[in-house]
């Protein structure tokens, strides 16, 4: 038994163009916001670090409409774990997550 990938439909030459464009300019408002945040908690990022936009809700189910977490930055260790820190909206602050 063989498993396939799904077949793909490829975009217009247009709308190629424009995914690129989009991905290009989230990615670079990611980094931004990741350079904020570890400039604010005083973290050194390197190469190695990682955005990620996460807007899920987190704690308790209810605190969901209170606080949406999205996570900025992943910073590898040197033990090959990573440290996560992020911007939480609200209240406006960075933590280590």
């Amino acid at each position: 038994m063989s498993v396939q990938a799904p077949k793909g439909v490829a975009l217009s030459a247009d709308d190629r163009g424009r995914m690129e464009r989009l991905s290009e300019e989230v990615q670079g408002r990611l980094k931004e916001m990741a350079l904020i945040t570890a400039r604010t908690l005083g973290v050194k990022l390197d190469p190695g670090a990682v955005p990620i936009y996460d807007p899920t809700h987190h704690g308790e189910a209810t605190e969901a409409d209170e606080t949406i977490e999205v996570v900025v930055v992943a910073v590898p260790q040197p033990d090959g774990h990573f440290k996560f820190y992020c911007y939480q909206d609200p209240p406006g602050i960075c933590v280590e997550c």
